[in-house]
C-alpha cells in the first residue's frame, strides 16, 4: 500500500470516527431507538419523526415538508378547509403520501418553538389505522418496550416497571366526560407523561391513549 493510500485510509477513519461521535452526541430519534429500555434519558435528548422541542416552526415546516409531511391547523379537514399552521398553538401531522392525518400533534409556543410532542395511540382512532397509514403513524414505528407500551395491553404495573413512580397526577375530562375522567401521570424530571383513559365506564379496563413529551423539569 502506498504512503498516500495510508493517509487515505487513516482520514477516513478519522472521519467515520467523528461522524459515529457526533451521532451519539445528539438527540435520538424514537423511531430507531427504543427509549423505554434506557436507563436515563429526557425529553431534551429526543426526536420524534425528526421534530425535536425548541424546533423553531419555520424549521418544523420545513422538515415537513422534505418529509413529504403538511403540519396542518388542528381542526381542519385536508382539501375542504385545511389550513397550514403558520400560527396556531396546534399542529396536526399529515401525510402528502397516504392523504390522511397521522398520530403526532406538534404544540408550538412563539419564539420558544416546539413546546410539546404528543403521540396518539391507535385507541384515539375511531377506525383504527391499516395498511400504508398503519405503516406511516409514528406509534407503529416504536421500537421494543416502547411500542408495546403504547400499542399494547395497558397495565400500571407495566408502567410502574418501565419507568417508576410519577412525579404527579392529574385528572382530566376524556371520552366519558367528566363522569369517568381520564388520568395523566407526569414524569416532570423525563418532560414526558402519558394518558390513560377507560374503555367502558366502569373503569374497569384502561387504554393509553397517548404519550406527550415537553421540556424536563429538573429533579430538587
Amino acid at each position: 500500500m502506498t504512503f498516500r493510500a495510508v493517509i487515505l485510509c487513516v482520514v477516513s477513519a478519522v472521519g467515520f470516527s467523528l461522524v459515529q461521535h457526533a451521532h451519539a452526541a445528539g438527540r435520538i430519534e424514537i423511531t430507531e431507538v427504543d427509549i423505554l429500555s434506557l436507563p436515563e434519558w429526557d425529553s431534551s435528548q429526543l426526536e420524534v419523526a425528526g421534530f425535536y422541542l425548541g424546533m423553531s416552526r419555520d424549521a418544523a415546516v420545513m422538515h415537513a415538508r422534505e418529509r413529504g409531511l403538511r403540519l396542518l391547523q388542528y381542526g381542519t379537514q385536508p382539501g375542504i378547509n385545511d389550513v397550514a399552521c403558520l400560527d396556531a398553538e396546534s399542529c396536526l401531522l399529515y401525510s402528502s403520501t397516504v392523504h390522511d392525518y397521522l398520530d403526532t400533534v406538534v404544540r408550538f409556543s412563539g419564539k420558544q418553538g416546539i413546546l410539546a410532542i404528543t403521540i396518539q395511540s391507535s385507541a384515539h382512532f375511531e377506525h383504527a389505522p391499516h395498511g400504508t397509514l398503519k405503516a406511516a403513524m409514528t406509534a407503529g414505528r416504536l421500537k421494543g418496550l416502547t411500542y408495546e407500551f403504547l400499542n399494547g395491553r395497558y397495565s400500571n404495573a407495566f408502567r410502574l416497571k418501565l419507568l417508576g413512580p410519577e412525579t404527579t397526577t392529574k385528572r382530566v375530562s376524556g371520552q366519558w366526560g367528566d363522569k369517568v375522567k381520564d388520568t395523566v401521570y407526569v414524569y416532570s424530571h423525563r418532560g414526558f407523561s402519558i394518558t390513560v383513559s377507560p374503555q367502558t365506564m366502569t373503569g374497569q379496563r384502561l387504554e393509553l391513549v397517548k404519550m406527550s413529551f415537553f421540556p424536563p423539569v429538573p429533579s430538587n
